[in-house]
C-alpha cells in the first residue's frame, strides 16, 4: 500500500518549486519526496513512482491511498485506470501498517536488494559517525 500527500504552497525556493510531494510505500517503508512547481505535476511524479516500483520489484502496489484533493481526483484517476488491480483509495486519515504487511527487511533490502552497511551511511551528503 502506497500513501501520498502534497504539503504547500511554501514560499517559493531558488528552483520556483513551492510544492512537496511525499510518497510511502508502508511495506518497505520507504519514503519518496520531491519538490514541484505546481501541483499539476502531481499525477505524472506519482506515475513515475509507481513505475519505478514496478520495475523494481516487478510488480504494481495493489493500493494507493489519498485525500480527495483536486490533483488526485481527476487526472491521477485517469492515468491509473490502464494499470489493473491498482485501487485508489481516499482517506484523510494516518493509518498504521498491518503487522501481517510489514516487511522485516529495511528499505535498500526490499527495494533493490542492497545490504545496509553503518560504515557507508551519508545523510544528507555527509557521513555519519555512528
Amino acid at each position: 500500500m502506497l500513501v501520498t500527500d502534497v504539503a504547500g504552497p511554501f514560499p517559493m525556493d531558488l528552483h520556483s518549486c513551492q510544492y512537496m510531494l511525499t510518497l510511502r510505500d508502508h511495506t518497505s517503508t520507504y519514503i519518496w519526496c520531491d519538490m514541484l512547481s505546481t501541483q499539476a505535476v502531481v499525477p505524472h511524479k506519482v506515475i513515475s513512482w509507481v513505475e519505478h516500483i514496478e520495475n523494481t520489484l516487478g510488480r504494481y502496489p495493489k493500493q494507493i491511498r489519498l485525500d480527495n484533493a483536486p490533483e488526485y481526483t481527476g487526472t491521477l484517476r485517469k492515468l491509473l485506470k490502464p494499470i489493473l488491480g491498482l485501487r485508489l483509495l481516499a482517506s484523510g486519515l494516518y493509518l498504521q501498517p498491518h503487522p501481517e504487511f510489514q516487511s522485516k527487511k529495511c528499505p535498500l533490502q526490499k527495494l533493490y536488494g542492497v545490504e545496509p552497511d553503518p560504515n557507508a551511511l551519508y545523510p544528507f551528503g555527509a557521513k555519519a559517525i555512528v
